[in-house]
């Protein structure tokens, strides 16, 4: 997760990264991050609260646009796979709130010495289910492809171009189908944190990782098709 990393347009809409696609998008959500009380003690003190802000769900990220953005906040995003015991609940008074364990990205303007943070999103008019079904379907796939490329032990380089059809292999032989491709150049990392102040115009920290685990999810979408036709 990072902290004032989502690229946003003049219009105040996201910018998503390249084949993401916006799953979910619901207004009127406040957001509380803050560290777990667990952690708090010897640690530094870290937290952003906005009463009122857009909560997306896309096909890799958790992302957060406060509709009155400060210096000091302006967006939140945490890829999907560095979410952990996530769930929905209710305050006995309040609204309901979905809630998650999210781990820090290197350089994405949380303090080094915290390894995880909690964050809870709050749905003043509903909307809270839907929210975290969706979340959960696709996290639920996203993590079945890690199994997947675990099991075969195949390296899945990122490709510039779709990837190629499945074909089947000759009968007899074992292994996963090679879909390796040129690595492209990644993308430059600010060189300190003051560029937290500027509109970012690159991808968030942990891009590479998470645009590996969305190759994966294009790898099984290939097997799977090419087991249909077979």
């Amino acid at each position: 997760m990072s902290i004032n990393w989502v690229m946003i347009r003049d219009n105040g809409n996201i910018i998503p990264l390249d084949n993401e696609r916006i799953r979910h998008r619901t207004n009127k959500i406040s957001l509380e991050l803050s560290v777990p009380k667990a952690l708090q003690q010897g640690r530094t003190p870290f937290s952003h609260k906005s009463a009122d802000g857009t909560a997306y769900i896309t096909t890799r990220r958790v992302i957060y646009i406060p509709s009155k953005p400060t210096e000091e906040f302006k967006s939140f995003q945490a890829w999907i796979l560095d979410c952990q015991d996530s769930y929905v609940g209710s305050p006995l008074f309040g609204a309901w709130y979905w809630s998650s364990i999210v781990r820090p990205s290197p350089g994405g303007g949380v303090p080094p010495d915290l390894p995880r943070l909690e964050l809870k999103l709050s749905f003043r008019e509903g909307g809270h289910t839907e929210f975290g079904q969706r979340f959960e379907e696709l996290k639920e796939r996203m993590e079945h492809v890690r199994r997947l490329q675990q099991e075969t032990g195949q390296t899945i380089n990122i490709p510039d171009e779709p990837l190629p059809a499945y074909e089947a292999r000759a009968e007899g032989t074992t292994g996963a189908p090679n879909l390796s491709a040129p690595l492209p150049a990644s993308p430059p990392r600010s060189a300190s944190s003051a560029s937290q102040n500027q509109r970012p115009n690159e991808p968030p920290p942990g891009y590479d990782e998470a645009q590996a685990q969305q190759i994966g999810m294009r790898l099984e979408s290939h097997i799977r098709d090419g087991a249909d036709h077979s």
